[in-house]
């Protein structure tokens, strides 16, 4: 049997950075109904036997007029859906009142930790958790198994278990900074044969069994298309094997900064479709820069800044060595105060 698996969509009307107005709605609910049209005629194509969102479907937990309407342009398909309930989309800490809920109708919402024995698999559904309500992994599987099996009768079968995932994962690298909140990597792989992961953007095979899957298109320059790619994962439960199908549509964040033209060009001749771009030029070529983007086909919104021009004055030894401050900054913020994602998203932006 197959599963196609995505996340952290993060479906909005507007981003921090993406505000422009596309057709009909704004230019990122429009990429939102691409993508999710496209997933869904995936799963199709493939012959997938069920879909499941693993969290953060929605970008908040209030949704207005525009996204709500916009809903009604995705060609949803008639595949059995799980929707898993992200940070994003909490009201209550539990996770009972969330956004997710206006998507019922269209398949299962699950705000709580779940198991089910499916596709000869048991599989755990673990919705997003905070990390000060946090037990052990173990407990969240002896709970939900206990749960699911009261009452039913079993037998010695050996099967695969998997656990989709909307959690932190403890000692995942983040350049300087190791996260050390979530569930731990070696708890996890412990556990199962298979653990998917949402809710970390950036797409990464932590362990043989934990793919961390990232967001299925593009948010804000926190991401780096050129190391990260946005995909959706087709899980053959048989096999355990995941295929990872990129999407077409997906935005992609990018950052550059050049002093010549000749850069700029050598480095858009990498780019992806969609592309999202912050630049910093100096200001004798950033006209030139923003001529260029303007008509790049692959280049769909940017932000061009200005860097200082580099004087003839010689600069002295000292000046090259000084202490990076804003790093510094960055490092006592993320060590001593708070390492959430959201702090993340905003410290990648100095």
């Amino acid at each position: 049997m197959k599963i196609l698996v995505y996340t952290d969509n993060h479906y909005c009307q507007y981003s921090s950075i993406i505000r422009s107005r596309g057709e009909k709605y704004s230019k990122r609910l429009e990429n939102q109904i691409q993508t999710l049209n496209w997933i869904e005629q995936t799963a199709l194509t493939d012959k997938c036997d069920m879909i499941v969102c693993l969290g953060d479907f929605f970008d908040k937990a209030e949704l207005n007029a525009e996204e709500i309407t916009a809903l009604t342009d995705v060609k949803w398909s008639n595949i059995p859906h799980k929707f898993l309930v992200g940070n994003h989309e909490m009201g209550t800490n539990d996770l009972l009142y969330n956004s997710t809920n206006i998507l019922s109708k269209i398949g299962e919402i699950i705000y709580q930790p779940k198991l089910d024995s499916i596709f000869g698999c048991d599989i755990l559904y673990l919705p997003y958790i905070l990390e000060s309500n946090r037990k052990p992994l173990a407990y969240y599987i002896e709970k939900a198994t206990k749960e699911y099996y009261a009452g039913k009768f079993t037998t010695n079968e050996c099967r695969n278990f998997i656990i989709f995932s909307h959690n932190d994962i403890s000692g995942i690298e983040y350049g300087f900074h190791t996260s050390k909140i979530g569930f731990d990597i070696n708890e996890i792989n412990n556990s199962c044969q298979l653990y998917l992961n949402g809710h970390l953007h950036n797409q990464t095979q932590v362990s043989s069994k934990i793919l961390n899957l990232g967001n299925v298109t593009g948010q804000n320059f926190s991401e780096d298309a050129s190391k990260y790619e946005h995909c959706v994962a087709i899980l053959d439960t048989n096999t355990l094997s995941v295929d990872l199908i990129v999407n077409p549509y997906a935005f992609n964040f990018y950052k550059f900064e050049v002093t010549s033209i000749e850069e700029l060009n050598n480095k858009l001749q990498n780019i992806l479709d969609n592309a999202i771009i912050s630049l910093k030029a100096p200001s004798s070529i950033l006209s030139e820069c923003r001529k260029i983007l303007d008509n790049d086909n692959k280049v769909n919104e940017y932000r061009a800044i200005m860097i200082p021009e580099l004087s003839n004055t010689k600069i002295e030894q000292s000046e090259l060595t000084k202490l990076d401050h804003i790093e510094e900054f960055k490092k006592y913020i993320l060590n001593n105060i708070d390492n959430s994602e959201e702090l993340l998203d905003e410290l990648s932006l100095l």
